[in-house]
């Protein structure tokens, strides 16, 4: 083969001649090889065990730093949500989820001066960095994956 030449690769499917209509169907997805879904297994996993770990970061922010707290837009976990945040009862508000985000977001990048002082906290944020960075790898291996078996 010369370079710059395209190979090209036809696949025939035969279908049985008893198969039904959903053996007939092209738009039904058959995975073969599950280790395409692995990773985004993973990827929710991971996912869940951070916003554990931030839920703790922002539980820690709001009774050890209230002020900082505030200022930061009242932010709040998935799995804590402090009573300010709640209008009637039930009702969370959006923008302290908006800032909660954000907030993790930042963390990624930078310590901020209220969890450097503190061993655990730092820890966390650790923690924090060291499961976001798993989780972005783990959503984005499958594509990864099956660029390089195509």
């Amino acid at each position: 083969m010369q370079f710059g030449m395209a190979r090209s690769i036809s696949i025939e499917i035969k279908q049985p001649v008893g198969a039904s209509f959903a053996d007939q169907n092209p738009r039904r997805v058959v995975y073969e090889n599950p280790m395409i879904m692995l990773p985004w297994f993973l990827a929710i996993v991971l996912a869940a065990c951070d916003e554990l770990v931030l839920s703790r970061l922002l539980r820690r922010e709001y009774t050890d730093h209230r002020l900082i707290w505030e200022s930061d837009g009242k932010p709040r976990g998935i799995f804590w949500i402090p009573p300010e945040v709640r209008l009637g009862g039930w009702y969370l508000t959006y923008a302290s989820g908006r800032a909660g985000r954000v907030l993790g977001l930042k963390l990624m990048f930078r310590t901020p001066p209220w969890a450097a002082r503190d061993t655990e906290t730092q820890k966390l944020v650790r923690l924090h960095r060291i499961l976001m960075y798993a989780f972005l790898a783990s959503l984005l291996a499958p594509f990864v994956i099956a660029g390089l078996f195509q």
